[in-house]
């Protein structure tokens, strides 16, 4: 899909959908149906919003309001101060049909696809840097993507 510089449009949100907002090449959504589709049925305080990021939601003038928008960085800050158990179907939803991106859930082992040279950085740190007892933390990080 083509964005045009500071316009909105409509997003489909799982089951839902949502208002962006495409500015200075990022990708901006509206916060309060991500809140409630998170499970948050009176939103998100304003008191939250430097654990979000200041720098990750912008105030969008629509009509006569303010409307509150978060990026990609934002909704992974809110999941990481969220005490609520929020559904990965939910979270998978929101990843996917906004950012276009797949996530695993929290602990589950995720295919990521390295480079050629990745492997081989891989590779040189487990046979010459690495002590054969650190092997399994490594395996560990490579199962969830991880690159050391």
């Amino acid at each position: 899909m083509e964005y045009k510089e500071n316009e909105t449009f409509v997003a489909k949100m799982g089951d839902s959908s949502t208002v962006g907002y495409y500015t200075n090449g990022k990708l901006y959504y509206k916060l309060s149906p991500i809140a409630r589709y998170f499970g948050y049925t009176d939103g998100i305080s304003n008191a939250y919003y430097p654990k979000i990021g200041l720098d990750n939601i912008i105030r969008v003038e629509m009509g006569k309001q303010n409307i509150v928008f978060v990026n990609q960085t934002g909704v992974e800050n809110i999941l990481k101060f969220t005490t609520m158990n929020i559904p990965y179907d939910r979270i998978s939803a929101v990843y996917k049909d906004l950012f276009n991106i797949e996530r695993a859930p929290d602990g589950a082992d995720f295919t990521y696809k390295f480079t050629d040279n990745q492997m081989l950085e891989i590779i040189f740190e487990i046979n010459t840097v690495l002590k054969p007892t650190m092997t399994s933390g490594l395996i560990k990080k490579l199962k969830k993507g991880k690159i050391l």
